[in-house]
């Protein structure tokens, strides 16, 4: 539903658990408004053919994720790259520790932050979307550039696959 700048999402998410949120952003609003179509389910994702709306699922998304990008991907490789950022990112903001309930304290952080940023609970973000590399890596000292947070994924892919 739109409202002015106000853009509200409104879906079932994962295990049938509706989920909500509200962003306030006046230029996605006008690009929502432009794309939905008249009559019918206001279903932002759909395609038409033969005179009719269908739409699109889970499945079609990943296999054209995959198609794109040629691998064995699907959107829950997003979630999982947001996650692991938003971990990497608090751990490089906390530092090495040398102590070893300072480091337990600041994983726990981070997986709190990775949890924050994907609206989850904390157990979820640990054993599903933060790669454990990350909490390995930070035991050893290692960590990302937190003075680059946007370059965090390119700096994810260096300390993870060296």
């Amino acid at each position: 539903m739109i409202e002015g700048a106000a853009v509200r999402l409104q879906f079932p998410a994962k295990g049938g658990h509706g989920w909500e949120s509200e962003l306030h952003d006046r230029d996605l609003a006008a690009l929502i408004s432009a794309l939905k179509r008249r009559g019918g389910r206001a279903r932002l994702l759909a395609w038409h053919a033969e005179g009719l709306w269908h739409p699109v699922s889970a499945e079609e998304i990943n296999a054209d994720l995959r198609s794109r990008l040629g691998g064995d991907f699907s959107a829950k490789d997003f979630r999982t790259l947001r996650g692991t950022a938003a971990a990497a990112l608090s751990l490089a903001r906390t530092g090495p520790q040398s102590d070893e309930t300072a480091r337990r304290r600041a994983v726990a952080a981070a997986i709190r932050a990775a949890a924050d940023a994907l609206e989850n609970t904390p157990a979820v973000a640990r054993t599903s979307y933060v790669d454990p590399r990350v909490i390995d890596r930070y035991a050893h000292g290692e960590v990302v550039d937190a003075s680059r947070p946007g370059s965090v994924e390119a700096e994810l892919r260096s300390l993870l696959f060296t």
